[in-house]
């Protein structure tokens, strides 16, 4: 509890002080000394409220996370995957603007042919849709071919990935439920 209110503190005055606007552009930058620190940091500020997230939304982050996705670093791609995990772990409007930036496919490629490690952040990625998208935005991630992507990694020798993929199996089950429910009563 108290590592959370020092993590939500911490990055609310990295939001305050204005550098979000500052740190976005340098992930632009041809130097991947540079552009590594400057996504740690906008990926930590991500992990905070929805509000913290907004903000680095707001800054343009996203056409540079499709970018940061194809760099040659896999430390780099991986940390932008584990960035879009935490945004679409925020609110409905932050997956659609994940959506709309075209950026599913990317996460379900990486999932497919990334490195292990990024595939797991994959897994967290499509694992934490399913939580914070609607019916109708699930059904765009299955359509995208997230459940086969999914359960290509369900026999990893990890412990926690499978239960992460098991979680979001489950959630894209509970979401299919409701548009059928949706579906009958909207005849």
């Amino acid at each position: 509890m108290l590592y959370s209110i020092i993590q939500y503190i911490c990055s609310q005055v990295v939001v305050d002080s204005g550098v979000i606007p500052v740190l976005v552009p340098l992930l632009a930058h041809p130097d991947n000394r540079v552009v590594l620190p400057a996504l740690r940091t906008l990926g930590n500020i991500v992990t905070g409220t929805d509000d913290q997230t907004q903000a680095v939304l707001d800054g343009g982050i996203l056409p540079h996370l499709r970018n940061l996705v194809t760099n040659t670093r896999p430390t780099i791609i991986r940390e932008a995957v584990w960035t879009l995990s935490n945004i679409v772990a925020g609110n409905t409007h932050q997956v659609q603007m994940v959506i709309d930036a075209d950026l599913v496919p990317v996460v379900i490629e990486a999932l497919k042919l990334g490195d292990f490690r990024t595939q797991k952040e994959a897994a967290w990625a499509v694992s934490n849709f399913t939580v914070g998208g609607t019916p109708e935005q699930v059904t765009y991630l299955v359509q995208q071919g997230a459940v086969e992507a999914l359960c290509q990694l369900l026999d990893c020798k990890d412990t926690t990935t499978p239960t992460v993929i098991l979680d979001g199996l489950a959630n894209i089950l509970k979401m299919r439920e409701h548009i059928r429910e949706s579906a009958v009563h909207s005849d």
